[in-house]
């Protein structure tokens, strides 16, 4: 048996408010960024993580070391040094 999820309805409740949100699952091509995401896109301080020149990567591998999480790093952490700071 093969099950494919296409359309996934989410019932939020905020602020006493109910919203509804039909979230399509299909494929990120059809996914289009809200004016939030846009601007967050756009301000977003980028590096090459290779050369160790993104800062937002770094941030995650020092909190990643910092927190005992080494393990969950999609790329692993072999250890400390590793990390460009």
């Amino acid at each position: 048996m093969h099950l494919q999820i296409k359309y996934l309805k989410l019932n939020l409740y905020t602020d006493h408010n109910y919203i509804t949100m039909i979230v399509d699952l299909r494929s990120d091509t059809v996914t289009k960024p809200t004016p939030t995401m846009l601007e967050a896109m756009m301000s977003a301080k980028v590096g090459d993580d290779v050369f160790g020149e993104d800062e937002t990567i770094n941030t995650i591998k020092v909190l990643a070391v910092i927190g005992g999480f080494i393990a969950g790093m999609s790329q692993g952490i072999k250890n400390a040094r590793t990390i460009k700071v």
